[in-house]
């Protein structure tokens, strides 16, 4: 970092003022403001609830319906059977993909490395800041390998066809694909938390939807 770089840090600190205590009163009014917001919470909770409860008790269940859920179910069979059928056909090409990724010649670990003693040294030349600005940070580039410690070998395409395609659960999907952070390898956390987090982004980006039943499908 240079010297530069360390006064302007010095001359950026700043000191808060102490926030003032509140008064009995102000905690009483808080404290009914929170419980105001949760007994509206539980009344409306209690209410759809209800409602819920008076639409299964007037509820008629007909030939009708019957055949409507039955027709339903069996178009969820042959869905899930076309699915199986297409995860067994991607699976070689997913392990064709990973082998191709895990060529040495793909592998840029050493390049990475090279980048960070250049951009350490642009760094100690021009300073933090500037150097972000003109190469976009201390980044490190992966070949998509996934053979690193908490990364595991798996996609999250891979996973999203392990959870979408195959049905399997996040634990399912980890164990099958290896696909564990850290804390899952060393039993601090549950197995499948990685998986779950590639299913939420994927949610978030549009591409995995959940179902009512808790399963997972594409979008």
């Amino acid at each position: 970092m240079s010297k530069r770089n360390e006064s302007v840090d010095e001359t950026s600190v700043q000191t808060e003022e102490p926030k003032p205590e509140l008064t009995l009163r102000d905690k009483i009014a808080a404290e009914l403001e929170v419980r105001k917001t949760a007994d509206v919470a539980a009344l409306d909770a209690a209410q759809k609830r209800a409602a819920e409860t008076d639409a299964l008790a007037a509820l008629d269940i007909d030939s009708d319906v019957e055949s409507m859920v039955g027709g339903i179910k069996t178009i969820d069979a042959d869905i899930a059977g076309v699915k199986t059928a297409m995860a067994a056909e991607i699976e070689p090409l997913n392990k064709q993909i990973t082998e191709i990724k895990a060529k040495p010649e793909y592998d840029v670990a050493e390049k990475n490395k090279v980048r960070s003693e250049q951009y350490a040294a642009l760094v100690e030349k021009v300073g933090e800041t500037p150097a972000k600005l003109m190469v976009g940070g201390a980044k490190t580039v992966t070949s998509g390998t996934g053979t690193g410690r908490g990364r595991g070998s798996g996609t999250r395409d891979q996973v999203i066809v392990a959870i979408c395609d195959d049905g399997l659960s996040f634990a399912e999907a980890a164990e099958k694909y290896d696909h564990m952070g850290n804390g899952e390898r060393e039993g601090l956390q549950k197995v499948g938390n990685l998986v779950k987090r590639h299913i939420d982004l994927a949610i978030k980006a549009g591409n995995v939807v959940k179902n009512p039943d808790g399963t997972y499908s594409r979008a």
